[in-house]
């Protein structure tokens, strides 16, 4: 696992700073890692860190006025599910498909007991 990284940056100017300066300046160049570590482990330990409603509110105020103006959807790809206007072919096959079905509905009401099936002599249509 890849440790993680942080840059920390103190500025000399502001007071608390730079007693965090000088001290670090007093540590060996290989013990300041484990002290900053420590001092924040301790630090979450002794007060764990929190955030109020206020807190949180002011956050979301800060990524909406960030993220104002910029759009996050991506233009949708029609799928061959989302067509739903048929072809000029299509059409046709499908009015010749149900005028079949009503075809040979009308024929089977026509026939029925004239056998034992109950499907009888079929005549073969004619076009009007």
């Amino acid at each position: 696992m890849k440790p993680y990284r942080v840059s920390v940056r103190f500025y000399p100017d502001r007071g608390h700073e730079k007693k965090a300066i000088d001290f670090l300046k007093q540590l060996p160049e290989k013990k300041i890692n484990r002290f900053i570590v420590d001092a924040v482990s301790e630090k979450i330990t002794a007060s764990p860190v929190s955030l109020s409603a206020g807190d949180l509110d002011a956050i979301r105020e800060i990524v909406k006025d960030e993220l104002r103006g910029i759009s996050f959807a991506a233009p949708s790809k029609k799928k061959s599910s989302d067509i739903t206007e048929l072809t000029e072919e299509e059409n046709a096959a499908n009015q010749e498909s149900v005028l079949a079905d009503m075809t040979l509905s009308s024929l089977d009401a026509n026939n029925v007991g004239n056998n034992a099936n109950g499907l009888g002599h079929l005549r073969p249509l004619t076009s009007a």
